[in-house]
C-alpha cells in the first residue's frame, strides 16, 4: 500500500513545525520497499530515496522549505528503486500519486504512447504514476510553463483534472474502474 503526504507552509522556516505536527500520523516505516522525500531549498529540488532496510529517521530532516512531499510504497519484482520510487522529479517539479486501476499496464501503455518523444525518453520506470507525471508535464509544455516555478494553484488543478480525464479517456476503460489520488508540488 502506498502512502503519500504533502505539506505546504507560507513560511519555509515553519516546515519542521508542520512535520512535527503530522509525523505521528504518517507511517513511513512500514514494510514498504521504499520511502522518498522531496523538498525545495533555495530554488533547488532536493530528493532522497530510502530502500527497504535502510533506517528512515533522516527522512524527516528537511531544510527550510515551503513544501515537502513524503511517499512510501512497494515495488513489484524487477522494478528498480532508482527508477520507480516516488516522489518523481523533473527539473524543479516534484510529483507523487496513487493511481489504481484494474488495467494499470494498459492505461500506462496508452498514455505513454500519447506523450511527445522527449517526455517518453524521460520515463525510466514502469509505473503508471510516473507516466501520469509525464502527462502533467506535457500539458505544462503545451502552455509554455514547463520552466515556470510559480505556476498558479488553480491552473495546476486544471492540469491535474486533464490528467484524470486522460485516464478516463483510455479506450475501453470505464471511469468506474479507475480510482486515483494525485498529490503534486
Amino acid at each position: 500500500m502506498a502512502r503519500l503526504a504533502a505539506l505546504y507552509t507560507s513560511d519555509a522556516a515553519l516546515i519542521r513545525c508542520e512535520i512535527d505536527r503530522v509525523r505521528d500520523e504518517i507511517d513511513l516505516d512500514g514494510n514498504e520497499t521504499y520511502a522518498g522525500v522531496g523538498t525545495f531549498y533555495d530554488n533547488v529540488v532536493l530528493h532522497r530515496t530510502y530502500a527497504s532496510g535502510i533506517p528512515r529517521d533522516g527522512i524527516w530532516d528537511v531544510p527550510d522549505s515551503d513544501a515537502a512531499i513524503f511517499a512510501s510504497g512497494s515495488l513489484h519484482p524487477g522494478q528498480k528503486l532508482e527508477d520507480n520510487a516516488q516522489p518523481f522529479r523533473f527539473r524543479h517539479w516534484l510529483f507523487a500519486a496513487i493511481a489504481e486501476t484494474d488495467r494499470s499496464d494498459e492505461v500506462r501503455r496508452h498514455l505513454f504512447d500519447t506523450l511527445p518523444e522527449f517526455l517518453q525518453s524521460l520515463v525510466r520506470g514502469t509505473t503508471l504514476e510516473e507516466v501520469l507525471f509525464a502527462v502533467f508535464l506535457s500539458h505544462l509544455r503545451k502552455l509554455g510553463r514547463t520552466e515556470d516555478p510559480s505556476l498558479e494553484a488553480p491552473l495546476a488543478a486544471q492540469i491535474l483534472m486533464r490528467v484524470g480525464r486522460a485516464v478516463d479517456d483510455v479506450p475501453a476503460l470505464s471511469p468506474s474502474s479507475v480510482k486515483a489520488k494525485l498529490i503534486f508540488a
